[in-house]
């Protein structure tokens, strides 16, 4: 399947969050779920799990659901690690995708993670770059929402969000499928009344190489947001992380 870019982004934002839902299923096909997707480097992103798991203290035997897990990249990662991972993705052709890819070393769920009810809770939930919240100008308005994943965690859990961007607060023309460029006062936003932690590296984090846990820290995310910032015209992004504590 051929996948085209799209030429133009509703204006209402209940048509666009409909818009990123058909537009994330349609983008899954036999050759993009096997086809590496851009962050997904075996070495690196495993690099970064392990300085996330030991600056946020995620030990072996935890239990973790990756929120739109899609090809269940980061389930694999965080299972190999001794996580007890449980991975969540609406997308029927995701899921199945993942159980032939992975088979039952993961709990696999097909449904919205919104809705989805279960008794027993996590202690952790990872969710990467996850594209419904990208529907909103005013992410204060996706706060009923991102509420909802919390339901998700323990009291006392963390909820580890992470988005890519250049600082500025734009979104991308639809050819670049009108990506939005949140800071991260904005996405604090998204969660109201928690306390969160947050942080910026550079968008491959190369710097999890170097620094380790230590790439966690206010002035490497002062150093990679003026990186950014700099370099703007060039295309340069940074991973934003909030750390979110139920």
């Amino acid at each position: 399947m051929m996948v085209v870019k799209p030429s133009t982004y509703p204006e209402n934002q209940s048509a666009r969050s409909e818009f990123e839902w058909r537009a994330y299923d349609e983008y899954y096909s036999d050759e993009t779920l096997q086809k590496p997707y851009f962050y997904h480097d075996h070495k690196g992103e495993g690099r970064f799990l392990d300085c996330l798991m030991a600056r946020f203290n995620v030990v072996p035997g935890s239990r973790l659901v990756d929120i739109g897990c899609g090809n269940g990249f980061y389930c694999g990662l965080f299972q190999q690690r001794g996580i007890q991972v449980t991975g969540i993705d609406r997308s029927e052709k995701a899921i199945k995708y993942c159980l032939e890819r992975y088979g039952n070393t993961v709990e696999w769920l097909c449904g919205d993670a919104f809705n989805v009810e279960r008794e027993e809770a996590f202690d952790y939930a990872f969710c990467f770059w996850f594209m419904y919240f990208n529907a909103y100008d005013n992410p204060g308005e996706g706060a009923a929402s991102a509420r909802r994943l919390m339901g998700h965690l323990k009291p006392g859990g963390r909820l580890f969000f992470l988005w890519h961007s250049d600082l500025t607060a734009v979104r991308l023309t639809a050819d670049r499928f009108s990506v939005m460029n949140f800071t991260i006062p904005q996405l604090k936003q998204l969660f109201p009344g928690y306390s969160i932690e947050a942080y910026a590296i550079d968008s491959p984090a190369h710097i999890c190489r170097l620094l380790g846990r230590y790439s966690f820290n206010t002035y490497i995310t002062r150093l990679s947001c003026a990186r950014v910032y700099m370099q703007a015209s060039s295309w340069k992004r940074a991973r934003l992380l909030l750390v979110v504590q139920k």
